[in-house]
């Protein structure tokens, strides 16, 4: 086994020795043993007994199903189970990875929230969670520093293993039932002023790079990174192209994936940037990735990388006062079109929202040029 690093950490009274190792797939993982509630000295010579051993063999075949535990009888109260919540959670999700009910990507996002529940739910078995427990979590969380929208993701991964386990019969009831996400408010974007969206195209226009065209698809069509690094040539025509597919990210790794939502979208192009693009897919096969080398991808980490060094060098500054990052510029198309009067249903289904409720809060009252420009529009009506 490749073991990268281990450490002894104390869960509920109890000691528990943690592993990270890369599996034969090159995706880091975890593995734990637990000691009970043994001195630390102690815990600290069978931990490393432990990783001698764990150092000899193979890796661990990842855990696919669900845990196996025993389901009451329809109107019975569940049985008590000694599975604990962290590890129900994590073999959920690795099962409905398994059966491609989930991206890999959504996959590390539930992973990560499951874990952010150690401190609190470590070593508690279902059947014992209440929401109490939930609530007092949810609250040091926030005290911490956490933002809401953080908390709220954790509350539904959370919330998601919990309505499995009651489906299953693990438990009778579902504790996080009832509990409210915080409210997370609306936060505002920080897109580029028009004087700032000027000097930026200003700059890459004319030049026929990647970079430059990958930045004029996000500023002038909406689209986000994966989407932009995930076109093929036969996505392009000549007035429109077409949404397919989008680059994740899950374990350190990128991968060709599904949009956002699953669904296909057309975009409409303006005639300089069709050029672009036309000039760029001529010189390549149809299922060529049309920024990437033939039939590899552009990591979107790399272009991200590439535009933060560009930001720096023009000394971009968005409204909030700060460089914008690659999203920013989506930010900035929405702001610009809905200010421009383009109808919220369409701006919408450029970027693939799922709902156009979404596209309105975000972004109909964000331009605070747009809406200084509404009290002269009203003074001139009256």
């Amino acid at each position: 086994m490749e073991l990268k690093s281990y450490w002894l950490r104390t869960r509920g009274g109890s000691r528990q020795a943690v592993a990270k190792y890369v599996d034969a797939s090159g995706h880091e993982r975890r593995t734990y043993k637990s000691f009970g509630p043994v001195p630390e000295a102690q815990a600290k010579r069978l931990m490393l007994e432990w990783v001698l051993s764990l150092m000899d063999s193979e890796p661990p075949a990842p855990r696919v199903e669900a845990p196996a535990v025993p389901v009451a009888p329809v109107g019975q109260p569940g049985p008590r189970t000694s599975v604990d919540v962290v590890s129900y959670c994590t073999s959920l999700v690795s099962s409905r990875l398994a059966l491609q009910q989930i991206e890999r990507s959504t996959a590390d996002d539930y992973l990560k929230s499951i874990r952010s529940w150690s401190p609190w739910l470590g070593g508690v078995p279902m059947s014992d969670v209440s929401r109490e427990m939930v609530e007092g979590a949810m609250a040091s969380m926030l005290s911490q520093g956490r933002s809401p929208s953080t908390v709220s993701k954790r509350l539904v991964a959370l919330r998601m293993a919990l309505t499995d386990a009651l489906e299953r019969g693990v438990v009778v009831r579902d504790p996080t039932r009832g509990i409210r996400r915080p409210r997370k408010g609306v936060e505002p974007r920080n897109f580029l002023p028009a004087s700032e969206r000027s000097r930026l195209l200003g700059a890459v226009s004319s030049s026929p790079t990647r970079l430059s065209i990958a930045i004029r698809l996000a500023l002038l069509c909406g689209l986000r990174r994966g989407e932009i690094c995930g076109l093929q040539v036969w996505d392009v025509e000549p007035s429109r192209l077409w949404v397919r597919r989008a680059i994740g990210e899950a374990n350190h790794q990128e991968y060709v994936k599904a949009t956002k939502a699953d669904r296909m979208r057309d975009v409409p192009l303006p005639a300089s940037l069709s050029s672009s693009l036309l000039s760029v897919a001529s010189s390549h096969g149809p299922r060529d990735f049309l920024l990437g080398d033939g039939p590899s991808f552009w990591s979107p980490a790399k272009l991200t990388r590439q535009w933060s060094a560009l930001a720096d060098g023009l000394g971009l500054v968005g409204v909030l006062g700060r460089r914008p990052t690659f999203h920013d510029l989506r930010h900035t198309y929405a702001t610009v079109a809905i200010s421009a009067g383009v109808d919220v249903k369409t701006v919408s289904s450029v970027l693939g929202h799922a709902d156009a409720s979404m596209t309105l809060n975000v972004y109909a009252v964000a331009d605070p040029v747009a809406k200084a420009a509404s009290a002269s529009a009203v003074v001139a009506a009256m």
